[in-house]
């Protein structure tokens, strides 16, 4: 009796380890076959990989401070892109003299014999695809009409669309849209060269269309009047 117990015991045994070793050659043949599928996707994905071309727009032809403050803030952008390896840049560069510079970094200018006007500037930003632009230019001509030109090319840009950038930048036309929606703002008035101010003291003068607080003065007095005047109207008409 015990030797036949003993037998059945060792039977039964061989046939739970057959088992266990064919469920454990299947499982290892699977997960073989899943970690050369994950090598082999991952290799799929290395070579489909292409790195996402970023377009800085940059500089101003109207004075030397919009140049100066696009590439400030040109600069701080793309340190935050130094640590980045999904991204490949270029940067159109708008100098005071209007010409472009189509190239790699933001400053300076890698070859001042480069120069392009800009319609040959547009044709290698359109030769170059670029995934996105981002704009820097704060002067007039950047917000207005360089967003314009690549709303046209199809070509995807950050921050508000031409049209809203042209009515925020005109003061007077932004104070009547928001009172005629019943949002509290102060009285004023807008006046030509020429014209003086009807409101009582004080009050700040500024230009209709200017932005980054240029040609702004607060008027306590009316002697203080003509400099401000003159101040604001150097920046609009």
């Amino acid at each position: 009796m015990d030797w036949y117990y003993i037998s059945c015991m060792i039977f039964f045994l061989k046939k739970v380890f057959l088992k266990i070793a064919q469920i454990f050659k299947e499982y290892t043949k699977k997960f073989i076959l899943l970690q050369v599928s994950e090598i082999y996707l991952t290799i799929i994905k290395t070579m489909n990989h292409q790195k996402h071309k970023v377009l800085h727009l940059v500089g101003s032809p109207k004075s030397h401070y919009y140049y100066s403050l696009s590439i400030f803030y040109a600069n701080g952008t793309m340190s935050l892109f130094e640590d980045e390896n999904d991204y490949e840049h270029k940067t159109l560069i708008c100098t005071l003299e209007e010409n472009w510079h189509f190239q790699s970094s933001i400053s300076p200018i890698e070859n001042e014999a480069n120069k392009l006007d800009l319609p040959t500037a547009l044709q290698q930003v359109m030769e170059w695809k670029p995934d996105i632009m981002i704009p820097y230019m704060y002067c007039f001509d950047g917000l207005i009409y360089c967003r314009s030109l690549f709303e046209l090319l199809n070509i995807g840009y950050t921050g508000s669309s031409p049209d809203v950038m042209a009515l925020t930048l005109d003061k007077w036309n932004t104070k009547a849209i928001l009172n005629a929606a019943g949002v509290p703002v102060p009285i004023g008035e807008a006046i030509s060269k020429g014209e003086m101010p009807t409101l009582p003291l004080p009050f700040v003068v500024k230009p209709r269309r200017e932005d980054n607080s240029l040609g702004i003065s607060i008027v306590n007095d009316l002697t203080e009047l003509p400099s401000a005047l003159d101040l604001a109207f150097k920046y609009d008409e």
